[in-house]
């Protein structure tokens, strides 16, 4: 039961990331959180506003991608 409880707070925390400003912004979607919290697949797509002026992700972008976990 404990399990269960877990993975839908999973599944809420994965659902309100993708809202996250920083992460609308950016492109970036949550694709996926262990049900222990422990780990995270993100996913960013190269598109022209997180572009950077030599084609490669813009490097702030990446780093939004780890800032939540620091909290």
């Amino acid at each position: 039961m404990f399990e269960l409880k877990l993975a839908r707070k999973a599944r809420l925390l994965r659902w309100l990331m993708n809202f996250y400003p920083p992460y609308l912004g950016a492109g970036i979607r949550v694709r996926h959180i262990s049900d222990d919290f422990r780990q995270a697949q993100v996913r960013m797509g190269l598109r022209w506003y997180n572009r950077n002026y030599v084609g490669t992700q813009f490097g702030g972008s990446l780093y939004s991608m780890t800032e939540p976990s620091s909290c």
